[in-house]
């Protein structure tokens, strides 16, 4: 019978369950059979007139097989542009955000997370085939985890860039689902990355908040343990997994404190069954 022990994990401040040497619970310690998750995160300006920016890690990935999730942000500026943001050239060093209308300010940011996972998130990026409107995904307990995602355009795509926000419109304790409005156009053109996290430290939280009909944005509340910064990243995605039909609609960060942050939608929700996911992770 293996001998259990509990280690304290200085990265992902949580104590773990292993059979392991303590010392082993280190970053690149592939070895020990409990790495802990590859997370690189932070904010990139899109400056003023802009369709795009990139992002180069100071340290690149192993690979590109790693979920990266962006989200806009504009704390500054009245009334800012909300539209869909498009993940594209995903390499193991960076990748390429883009989007439709070009910025009208200065104020622009895009705020985003890189997952490679393995013990404390759970990710994926998956292709998608040619016309399809959704995508399902199996995770383990998945309707108590908040779950984000974004869409890539790869390589391999030769159709035009359709920009377009997605929605998680069902939950069950194994699996997820996931709609756009317009079909994709070429088979392996495009890619899926979603990821899952339940946590609440000084330094990492998600959680789910429930939106009122009517509403235009939401505040979520960043409950005990106090982080640490107000510098961090925050990626959202709405939910509604009871309406029939459902509005498929970008949001945009435009407030950020250690106590809350503000999600803003392009259009008003219309019921009571939206709710913003969301995952924050400081920098």
């Amino acid at each position: 019978m293996a001998l259990w022990v509990i280690a304290w994990d200085d990265v992902n401040e949580r104590l773990k369950r292993t059979t392991k040497d303590p010392a082993d619970i280190i970053p690149g310690a592939a070895s020990s059979g409990i790495e802990p998750d590859t997370v690189k995160k932070g904010t990139v300006n899109a400056t003023n007139g802009s369709t795009q920016a990139t992002v180069t890690f100071t340290t690149a990935f192993t690979s590109n097989s790693y979920a990266v999730i962006v989200q806009w942000v504009n704390t500054v500026d009245g009334s800012p542009l909300i539209e869909p943001l498009k993940i594209t050239n995903k390499t193991a060093a960076g990748f390429t955000i883009k989007w439709n209308q070009p910025t009208d300010s200065v104020n622009y940011y895009v705020d985003f997370l890189a997952v490679q996972p393995c013990s404390l998130y759970k990710a994926n990026a998956v292709a998608l085939t040619a016309g399809s409107t959704s995508y399902t995904d199996s995770l383990l307990s998945a309707s108590s985890l908040p779950i984000v995602a974004s869409l890539e355009e790869t390589s391999f795509n030769t159709g035009p860039i359709l920009f377009q926000p997605l929605i998680i419109s069902d939950k069950t304790t194994t699996n997820f689902y996931t709609e756009w409005a317009v079909g994709i156009t070429d088979t392996n053109g495009e890619k899926l990355h979603w990821m899952a996290l339940d946590a609440s430290c000084v330094a990492l939280k998600s959680g789910v908040q429930a939106i009122g009909s009517g509403s235009t944005q939401v505040s979520p509340s960043l409950t005990f343990p106090d982080l640490t910064s107000s510098t961090y990243s925050v990626v959202t995605l709405l939910t509604n997994m009871i309406d029939a039909t459902v509005l498929i609609i970008p949001t945009i960060i435009t407030a950020k404190s250690i106590s809350t942050f503000t999600a803003k939608f392009s259009m008003p929700v219309d019921s009571d069954n939206y709710r913003l996911e969301w995952i924050l992770n400081v920098y």
